[in-house]
């Protein structure tokens, strides 16, 4: 009933079928129902069943003193249980979480859809542990992550330079879709890990970050103790990450081919673009920075732009392209099925003679946008809440080297800088843990990231 909250678990064994799911939800009037303060708020092991239009969330246990006070302890909001499959969660508010949503290694074919995930900032309680600050984890196969509002996915860690967390993990995840998701105000939007991992597709999402050392992309290759993760693919896709030490694609060990394909996506990065010594598949991205000149530290194809991608207002994360933008058109044909239908607003894609590189598609003269899809019926949006939140007041201290730039590709054509003003430098954090090696008598510095994944 609405307006009401009890304390869990809520345990959801039915099964339902593809005509007929089993729904739980709320009704009457009044604020979402709150399930809380349990291990597991909501329990799924059952098939065919739709969670919506309720409120997880947790009190933290504990405070781990010696890491700024922050919310210590293992709750976790709707777990989808091995053996689950079919369900969908919708329509929800996930708040102050160890992990919002956690899909086990066994559950299958979940819908995570038009939720909003806002400070899951909740830590492992062990000191030796940085684990924990993830909206969503999955470890399960052949799951969607789309359209959901996802902010505040940060936690103290003293493992990894002061910060850390994601707003999606996948950790041992196969053939899993992120797609149409709205990121702002987390240490890293999606990172991979394990060697379990495999062939997932990161479309049409968008990210703003504020925070120091935040991360856009994080995956694990041959070397990492995270690794190999085969078959990322990243394609349209924007982020914006406006402080001086942000990493928007970090690639721990040698990343390859086979392990990452980076395509059509805006990066706006004022860090480092990327870390990687040798060549993965990357082409027909734009990067930028505040200044005009991106930091690249991994090889990029000449068919790659540094140019000023003309986002109508990057500052405050409205990421929709401006009439003059060199995006428009610009991106190939590749075939992402089902996440490549329409853009981030609901456009359908191409508008003009080819998609447009990026998150958004602009819609040609006198055409209006689509409408979101939905998997199940409900409402998109969530009133009255902002997925703005404040960061940490002050960035960990840790300097973290430059390393060598790739020079092993030519780097990509340079267009003249803007006039426009760039975004502003915030406050807060995250970043990760480094490892500096200085072979004797080799003027060659070897910069190996080292980060345990968020899940």
């Amino acid at each position: 009933k609405a307006g009401c909250r009890w304390t869990g678990p809520l345990r959801a064994s039915w099964d339902g079928n593809a005509s007929s799911p089993v729904t739980i939800a709320s009704y009457g009037d009044g604020a979402m129902p709150i399930v809380e303060n349990f291990f597991d708020d909501i329990e799924i092991s059952g098939s065919w069943i739709v969670i919506r239009d309720v409120h997880v969330r947790s009190d933290p246990p504990g405070l781990e003193h010696a890491c700024r006070d922050q919310p210590a302890g293992q709750r976790f909001g709707i777990r989808f249980l091995p053996g689950a499959h079919d369900d969908v969660a919708q329509d929800s508010l996930v708040t102050e979480l160890y992990s919002g949503v956690r899909i086990d290694l066994g559950a299958s074919r979940i819908k995570v859809i038009h939720n909003v995930f806002r400070d899951n900032n909740m830590k492992n309680p062990d000191p030796k542990s940085d684990a924990g600050a993830t909206a969503i984890d999955v470890h399960g196969d052949d799951n969607a992550i789309s359209y959901n509002t996802i902010s505040g996915s940060v936690t103290c860690s003293p493992f990894f330079g002061g910060w850390d967390g994601s707003a999606v993990s996948i950790f041992q995840g196969q053939h899993n879709v992120i797609d149409h998701n709205v990121s702002s105000q987390n240490h890293a939007f999606i990172e991979i890990g394990d060697p379990r991992s495999a062939d997932t597709l990161i479309a049409y999402n968008s990210d703003h970050s504020d925070l120091v050392n935040a991360n856009f992309l994080v995956v694990h290759g041959v070397g990492s103790r995270y690794g190999v993760t085969h078959g990322t693919r990243a394609y349209h896709n924007t982020t914006v990450l406006t402080q001086p030490d942000a990493g928007a694609i970090l690639c721990a060990g040698d990343v390859d081919a086979r392990i990452l394909s980076l395509r059509d996506n805006i990066i706006w990065s004022n860090g480092r673009i990327g870390t990687s010594r040798i060549p993965f598949d990357e082409g027909g991205n734009i990067y930028w920075s505040s200044n005009g000149q991106p930091d690249f530290q991994m090889p990029v194809s000449p068919d790659s732009l540094v140019v000023d991608p003309r986002l109508v207002d990057a500052v405050g994360g409205d990421f929709h392209l401006e009439p003059d933008s060199p995006a428009i058109d610009g991106a190939g044909a590749d075939d992402m099925g089902a996440p490549g239908a329409v853009d981030q607003a609901g456009v359908p894609v191409p508008q003009g003679a080819a998609p447009d590189i990026g998150a958004y598609e602009l819609p040609a003269p006198g055409a209006t946008s689509g409408a979101t899809p939905t998997a199940t019926p409900g409402t998109s949006e969530i009133p009255g809440l902002s997925p703005t939140i404040p960061g940490p007041t002050s960035p960990p201290g840790t300097a973290i080297p430059s390393g060598p730039k790739a020079t092993s590709s030519p780097l990509p054509t340079v267009r003249p800088k803007p006039t426009d003003v760039p975004p502003q430098s915030g406050a807060g954090g995250v970043s990760w843990e480094v490892l500096v090696g200085i072979g004797l008598g080799v003027a060659v510095l070897i910069v190996i990231l080292r980060r345990r994944p968020a899940g």
